[in-house]
């Protein structure tokens, strides 16, 4: 899941861009597995990673992905419960991912870097620094962010969205291999440039076609709690792949066009 193919996406004025970079967010933390990235065969996770006891460090070297057109550097560190640093994660374990930025540097110049340094959120709101955290019971994976700052920039060094990003616990079942992967739970977001909060709940959002890389049923309602956006605003997934509805808080309903898949 990604952006939006709009200019929604690059900017802190659109809500739908909002809700899937959100989307794009909680997809890096599905599963320590070779799922995280847009990966190609000059950034592989495998390749990346060295492994010490039950803590794994991953990192990039500026290797490229999509099509050469955007390169990664950076990495994060993942904690595993126990049983070294085994991907996917095996039941009853758990692993706890940080990193103090992962940067993605498109041609154009374009950068979005990913932390879980904490910080301040724009209403005063204190943001952890102790990462993110996957557990896996059965067929259940839980995810709870304790928070995640993304940063994205244009060409010109202008800020084009800050956000940071918290969860108490997303669920994930299934496998978008076997055609059903889906997500439930809640995520807020404090849009620190535009100075708003949203709380973003997943409704059964499912994976259900092996071939396509985006969700393809079930809806984000997007709250806005506090600051300068009030209202509700709602993404619907559709079966065709890379569509989606879109309402707003005004209730203008649109059909958006997805890219950058996870």
């Amino acid at each position: 899941m990604g952006a939006s193919s709009s200019s929604a996406s690059s900017s802190e004025g659109g809500s739908v861009g909002f809700i899937q970079d959100e989307v794009d967010s909680l997809s890096d933390y599905l599963d320590p597995s070779d799922e995280i990235h847009p990966l190609s065969s000059s950034c592989s996770v495998t390749t990346a990673t060295t492994c010490v006891g039950n803590t794994a460090t991953v990192a990039w070297a500026g290797c490229t992905i999509d099509g050469g057109r955007a390169t990664l550097s950076g990495g994060w560190t993942e904690v595993f419960s126990a049983g070294g640093c085994v991907r996917p994660l095996g039941n009853g374990l758990s692993v706890t991912r940080t990193t103090t930025g992962e940067t993605l540097t498109h041609a154009n110049g374009a950068t979005r870097t990913t932390d879980t340094n904490g910080g301040t959120a724009w209403d005063g709101t204190v943001i952890p620094s102790s990462g993110v955290t996957t557990s896996r019971t059965g067929v259940t994976r839980t995810i709870v962010i304790n928070g995640v700052h993304k940063l994205k920039k244009g060409p010109k060094g202008t800020t084009w969205f800050d956000h940071f990003i918290t969860s108490t616990g997303m669920t994930v079942t299934g496998a978008r291999s076997t055609n059903n992967r889906a997500i439930s739970g809640t995520l807020t977001l404090y849009h620190n440039r535009a100075k708003f909060t949203a709380v973003n709940t997943f409704n059964a959002v499912t994976y259900g076609d092996s071939t396509c890389c985006y969700p393809t049923s079930g809806n984000i309602s997007s709250n806005h709690t506090a600051g300068s956006k009030s209202g509700t605003s709602t993404l619907t997934f559709t079966n065709t792949c890379g569509d989606a509805n879109f309402v707003d808080t005004d209730g203008t309903a649109s059909t958006v066009t997805l890219d950058q898949c996870n």
